[in-house]
């Protein structure tokens, strides 16, 4: 019975030896990435694994690809994070003042006294918060990480499929989608095209242009894989009650029937952990430890960001309150890099308001919902519609909101374009709210 059904049993102690001994690592780009959002010590840590494995490390150029994308956008993140804290220190120590005022008549509480040693505090965060900026490391004009996986990477990155294989994926793509066969299914509802070298990438077919990598990859090399991945979607994972139990069953399954090798999974977590034990690094089960809750920690708060802005479980007050432009802890980018905008059924204008047109064009176009307002402060929101401005390189788009004089020269809208779309949005909101 387990011949016939392999996929549903986890490998025994003597499988997981000879996959560990033999097997191919792949990793995956938020794999990559994440590299620039943990600490130097566990960083350190995953390039010595890297350069104990190097001889079967490799990354599928789609891989590869998607970390070269992102990888400037996650260092300026880096760079921003510290003005970002400061900005939410101090609106946070406004908004304290302006509650406990309230109480400035007491009887017996000092609010000034409260105040003045709350202020003291903040400013100490601050005034640390301003130094580690100065030493940071300028990444954009020295990139030791980049630079590290580079050399880690070197001649270890696959070649990229022709247009014409990346058709013939597509066309395959859409009838896997429809059956819901892993991976890459939960992104169905991506409509963004990457261009690179010439050829034209359909964002919703990435896991699966990924996939086919590393089946083609096993096939020719006729060894088992290890793939690496942060991704917790359930088109890579079996979950039951939201736990990840294992890989989906149809992945190796599908490796099995097309391959003839093993392949399995793990987070980043979970590889560290195991490959410290089976290659005897040095290093301290307590370190490991400690690293491990690290990277949970990150996984799980981009997890909650993703969750909550999917629910919209968020406050509209926050929003409306908000007026300063402050930046909240949120970490949105992530979400603008896993989402992309929706075609439009007409980019002519209609006989309507100009709301209801804004509703019609800009706000599909840029791929904005409703929903921003309860979970985004002003800056936040502005921040979005400028860089989806600036990646969907829509020219009748441009010009339309030229026409208008909402957008200025650096193709960033202006206050009056800003107010106009969170005004269409709050009608379709109000139009839901009546209904």
């Amino acid at each position: 019975m387990r011949e016939k059904f392999i996929s549903y049993y986890r490998p025994t102690v003597q499988e997981f030896d000879q996959l560990w001994n033999e097997a191919i690592f792949v990793f995956d780009a938020n794999v990559l990435l994440n590299c620039y959002r943990y600490s130097s010590h566990l960083r350190d840590s995953l390039f010595t694994i890297f350069e104990v494995i190097n001889d079967r490390l490799w990354v599928p150029h789609q891989a590869a690809l998607e970390y070269q994308e992102n990888r400037l956008t996650e260092i300026i993140k880096q760079e921003n994070a510290y003005d970002n804290i400061n900005k939410i220190l101090l609106s946070k120590l406004n908004e304290i003042k302006s509650e406990i005022d309230k109480f400035s008549r007491h009887l017996t509480i000092d609010v000034s006294d409260i105040y003045i040693k709350i202020k003291e505090t903040v400013d100490v965060l601050c005034f640390e918060i301003k130094t580690k900026k100065e030493t940071h490391p300028n990444l954009l004009n020295n990139d030791e990480i980049g630079d590290k996986l580079t050399s880690l990477l070197s001649n270890r990155i696959g070649d990229p499929y022709t247009q014409e294989k990346l058709t013939e994926i597509n066309e395959i793509g859409e009838k896997r989608y429809i059956n819901k066969i892993p991976p890459g299914y939960k992104d169905i509802s991506k409509t963004e095209k990457k261009y690179f070298d010439d050829l034209v990438l359909e964002s919703k077919f990435g896991d699966l242009i990924l996939w086919f990598q590393i089946l083609e990859k096993a096939i020719q090399e006729n060894k088992s894989i290890i793939l690496v991945t942060d991704d917790v979607k359930e088109d890579w994972w079996k979950k039951e009650s939201g736990k990840i139990i294992g890989p989906q069953p149809s992945l190796i399954q599908e490796m099995k029937r097309k391959a003839n090798v093993g392949f399995y999974m793990y987070q980043t977590d979970q590889f560290l952990d195991f490959a410290n034990k089976f290659f005897q690094i040095n290093t301290s089960q307590k370190v490991i430890d400690e690293q491990i809750n690290e990277i949970k920690s990150v996984r799980e708060t981009l997890m909650w960001v993703n969750e909550n802005i999917s629910s919209g479980k968020f406050i509209r007050s926050h929003f409306r309150t908000k007026k300063d432009g402050t930046i909240s802890e949120l970490l949105f980018d992530d979400y603008i890099n896993n989402n992309s905008a929706i075609n439009l059924a007409t980019k002519h204008k209609p006989p309507v308001s100009l709301h209801e047109y804004i509703r019609r064009t800009i706000i599909p176009i840029l791929n904005i919902n409703e929903n921003f307002l309860e979970y985004l402060t002003i800056g936040e929101f502005n921040d979005y519609i400028n860089t989806r401005l600036k990646e969907v390189k829509d020219d009748e788009l441009i010009a339309l909101c030229e026409e208008f004089g909402w957008i200025n020269n650096d193709l960033e809208f202006t206050d009056e374009g800003l107010k106009n779309i969170i005004q269409a949005l709050d009608n379709t909101d109000n139009e839901k709210s009546s209904q």
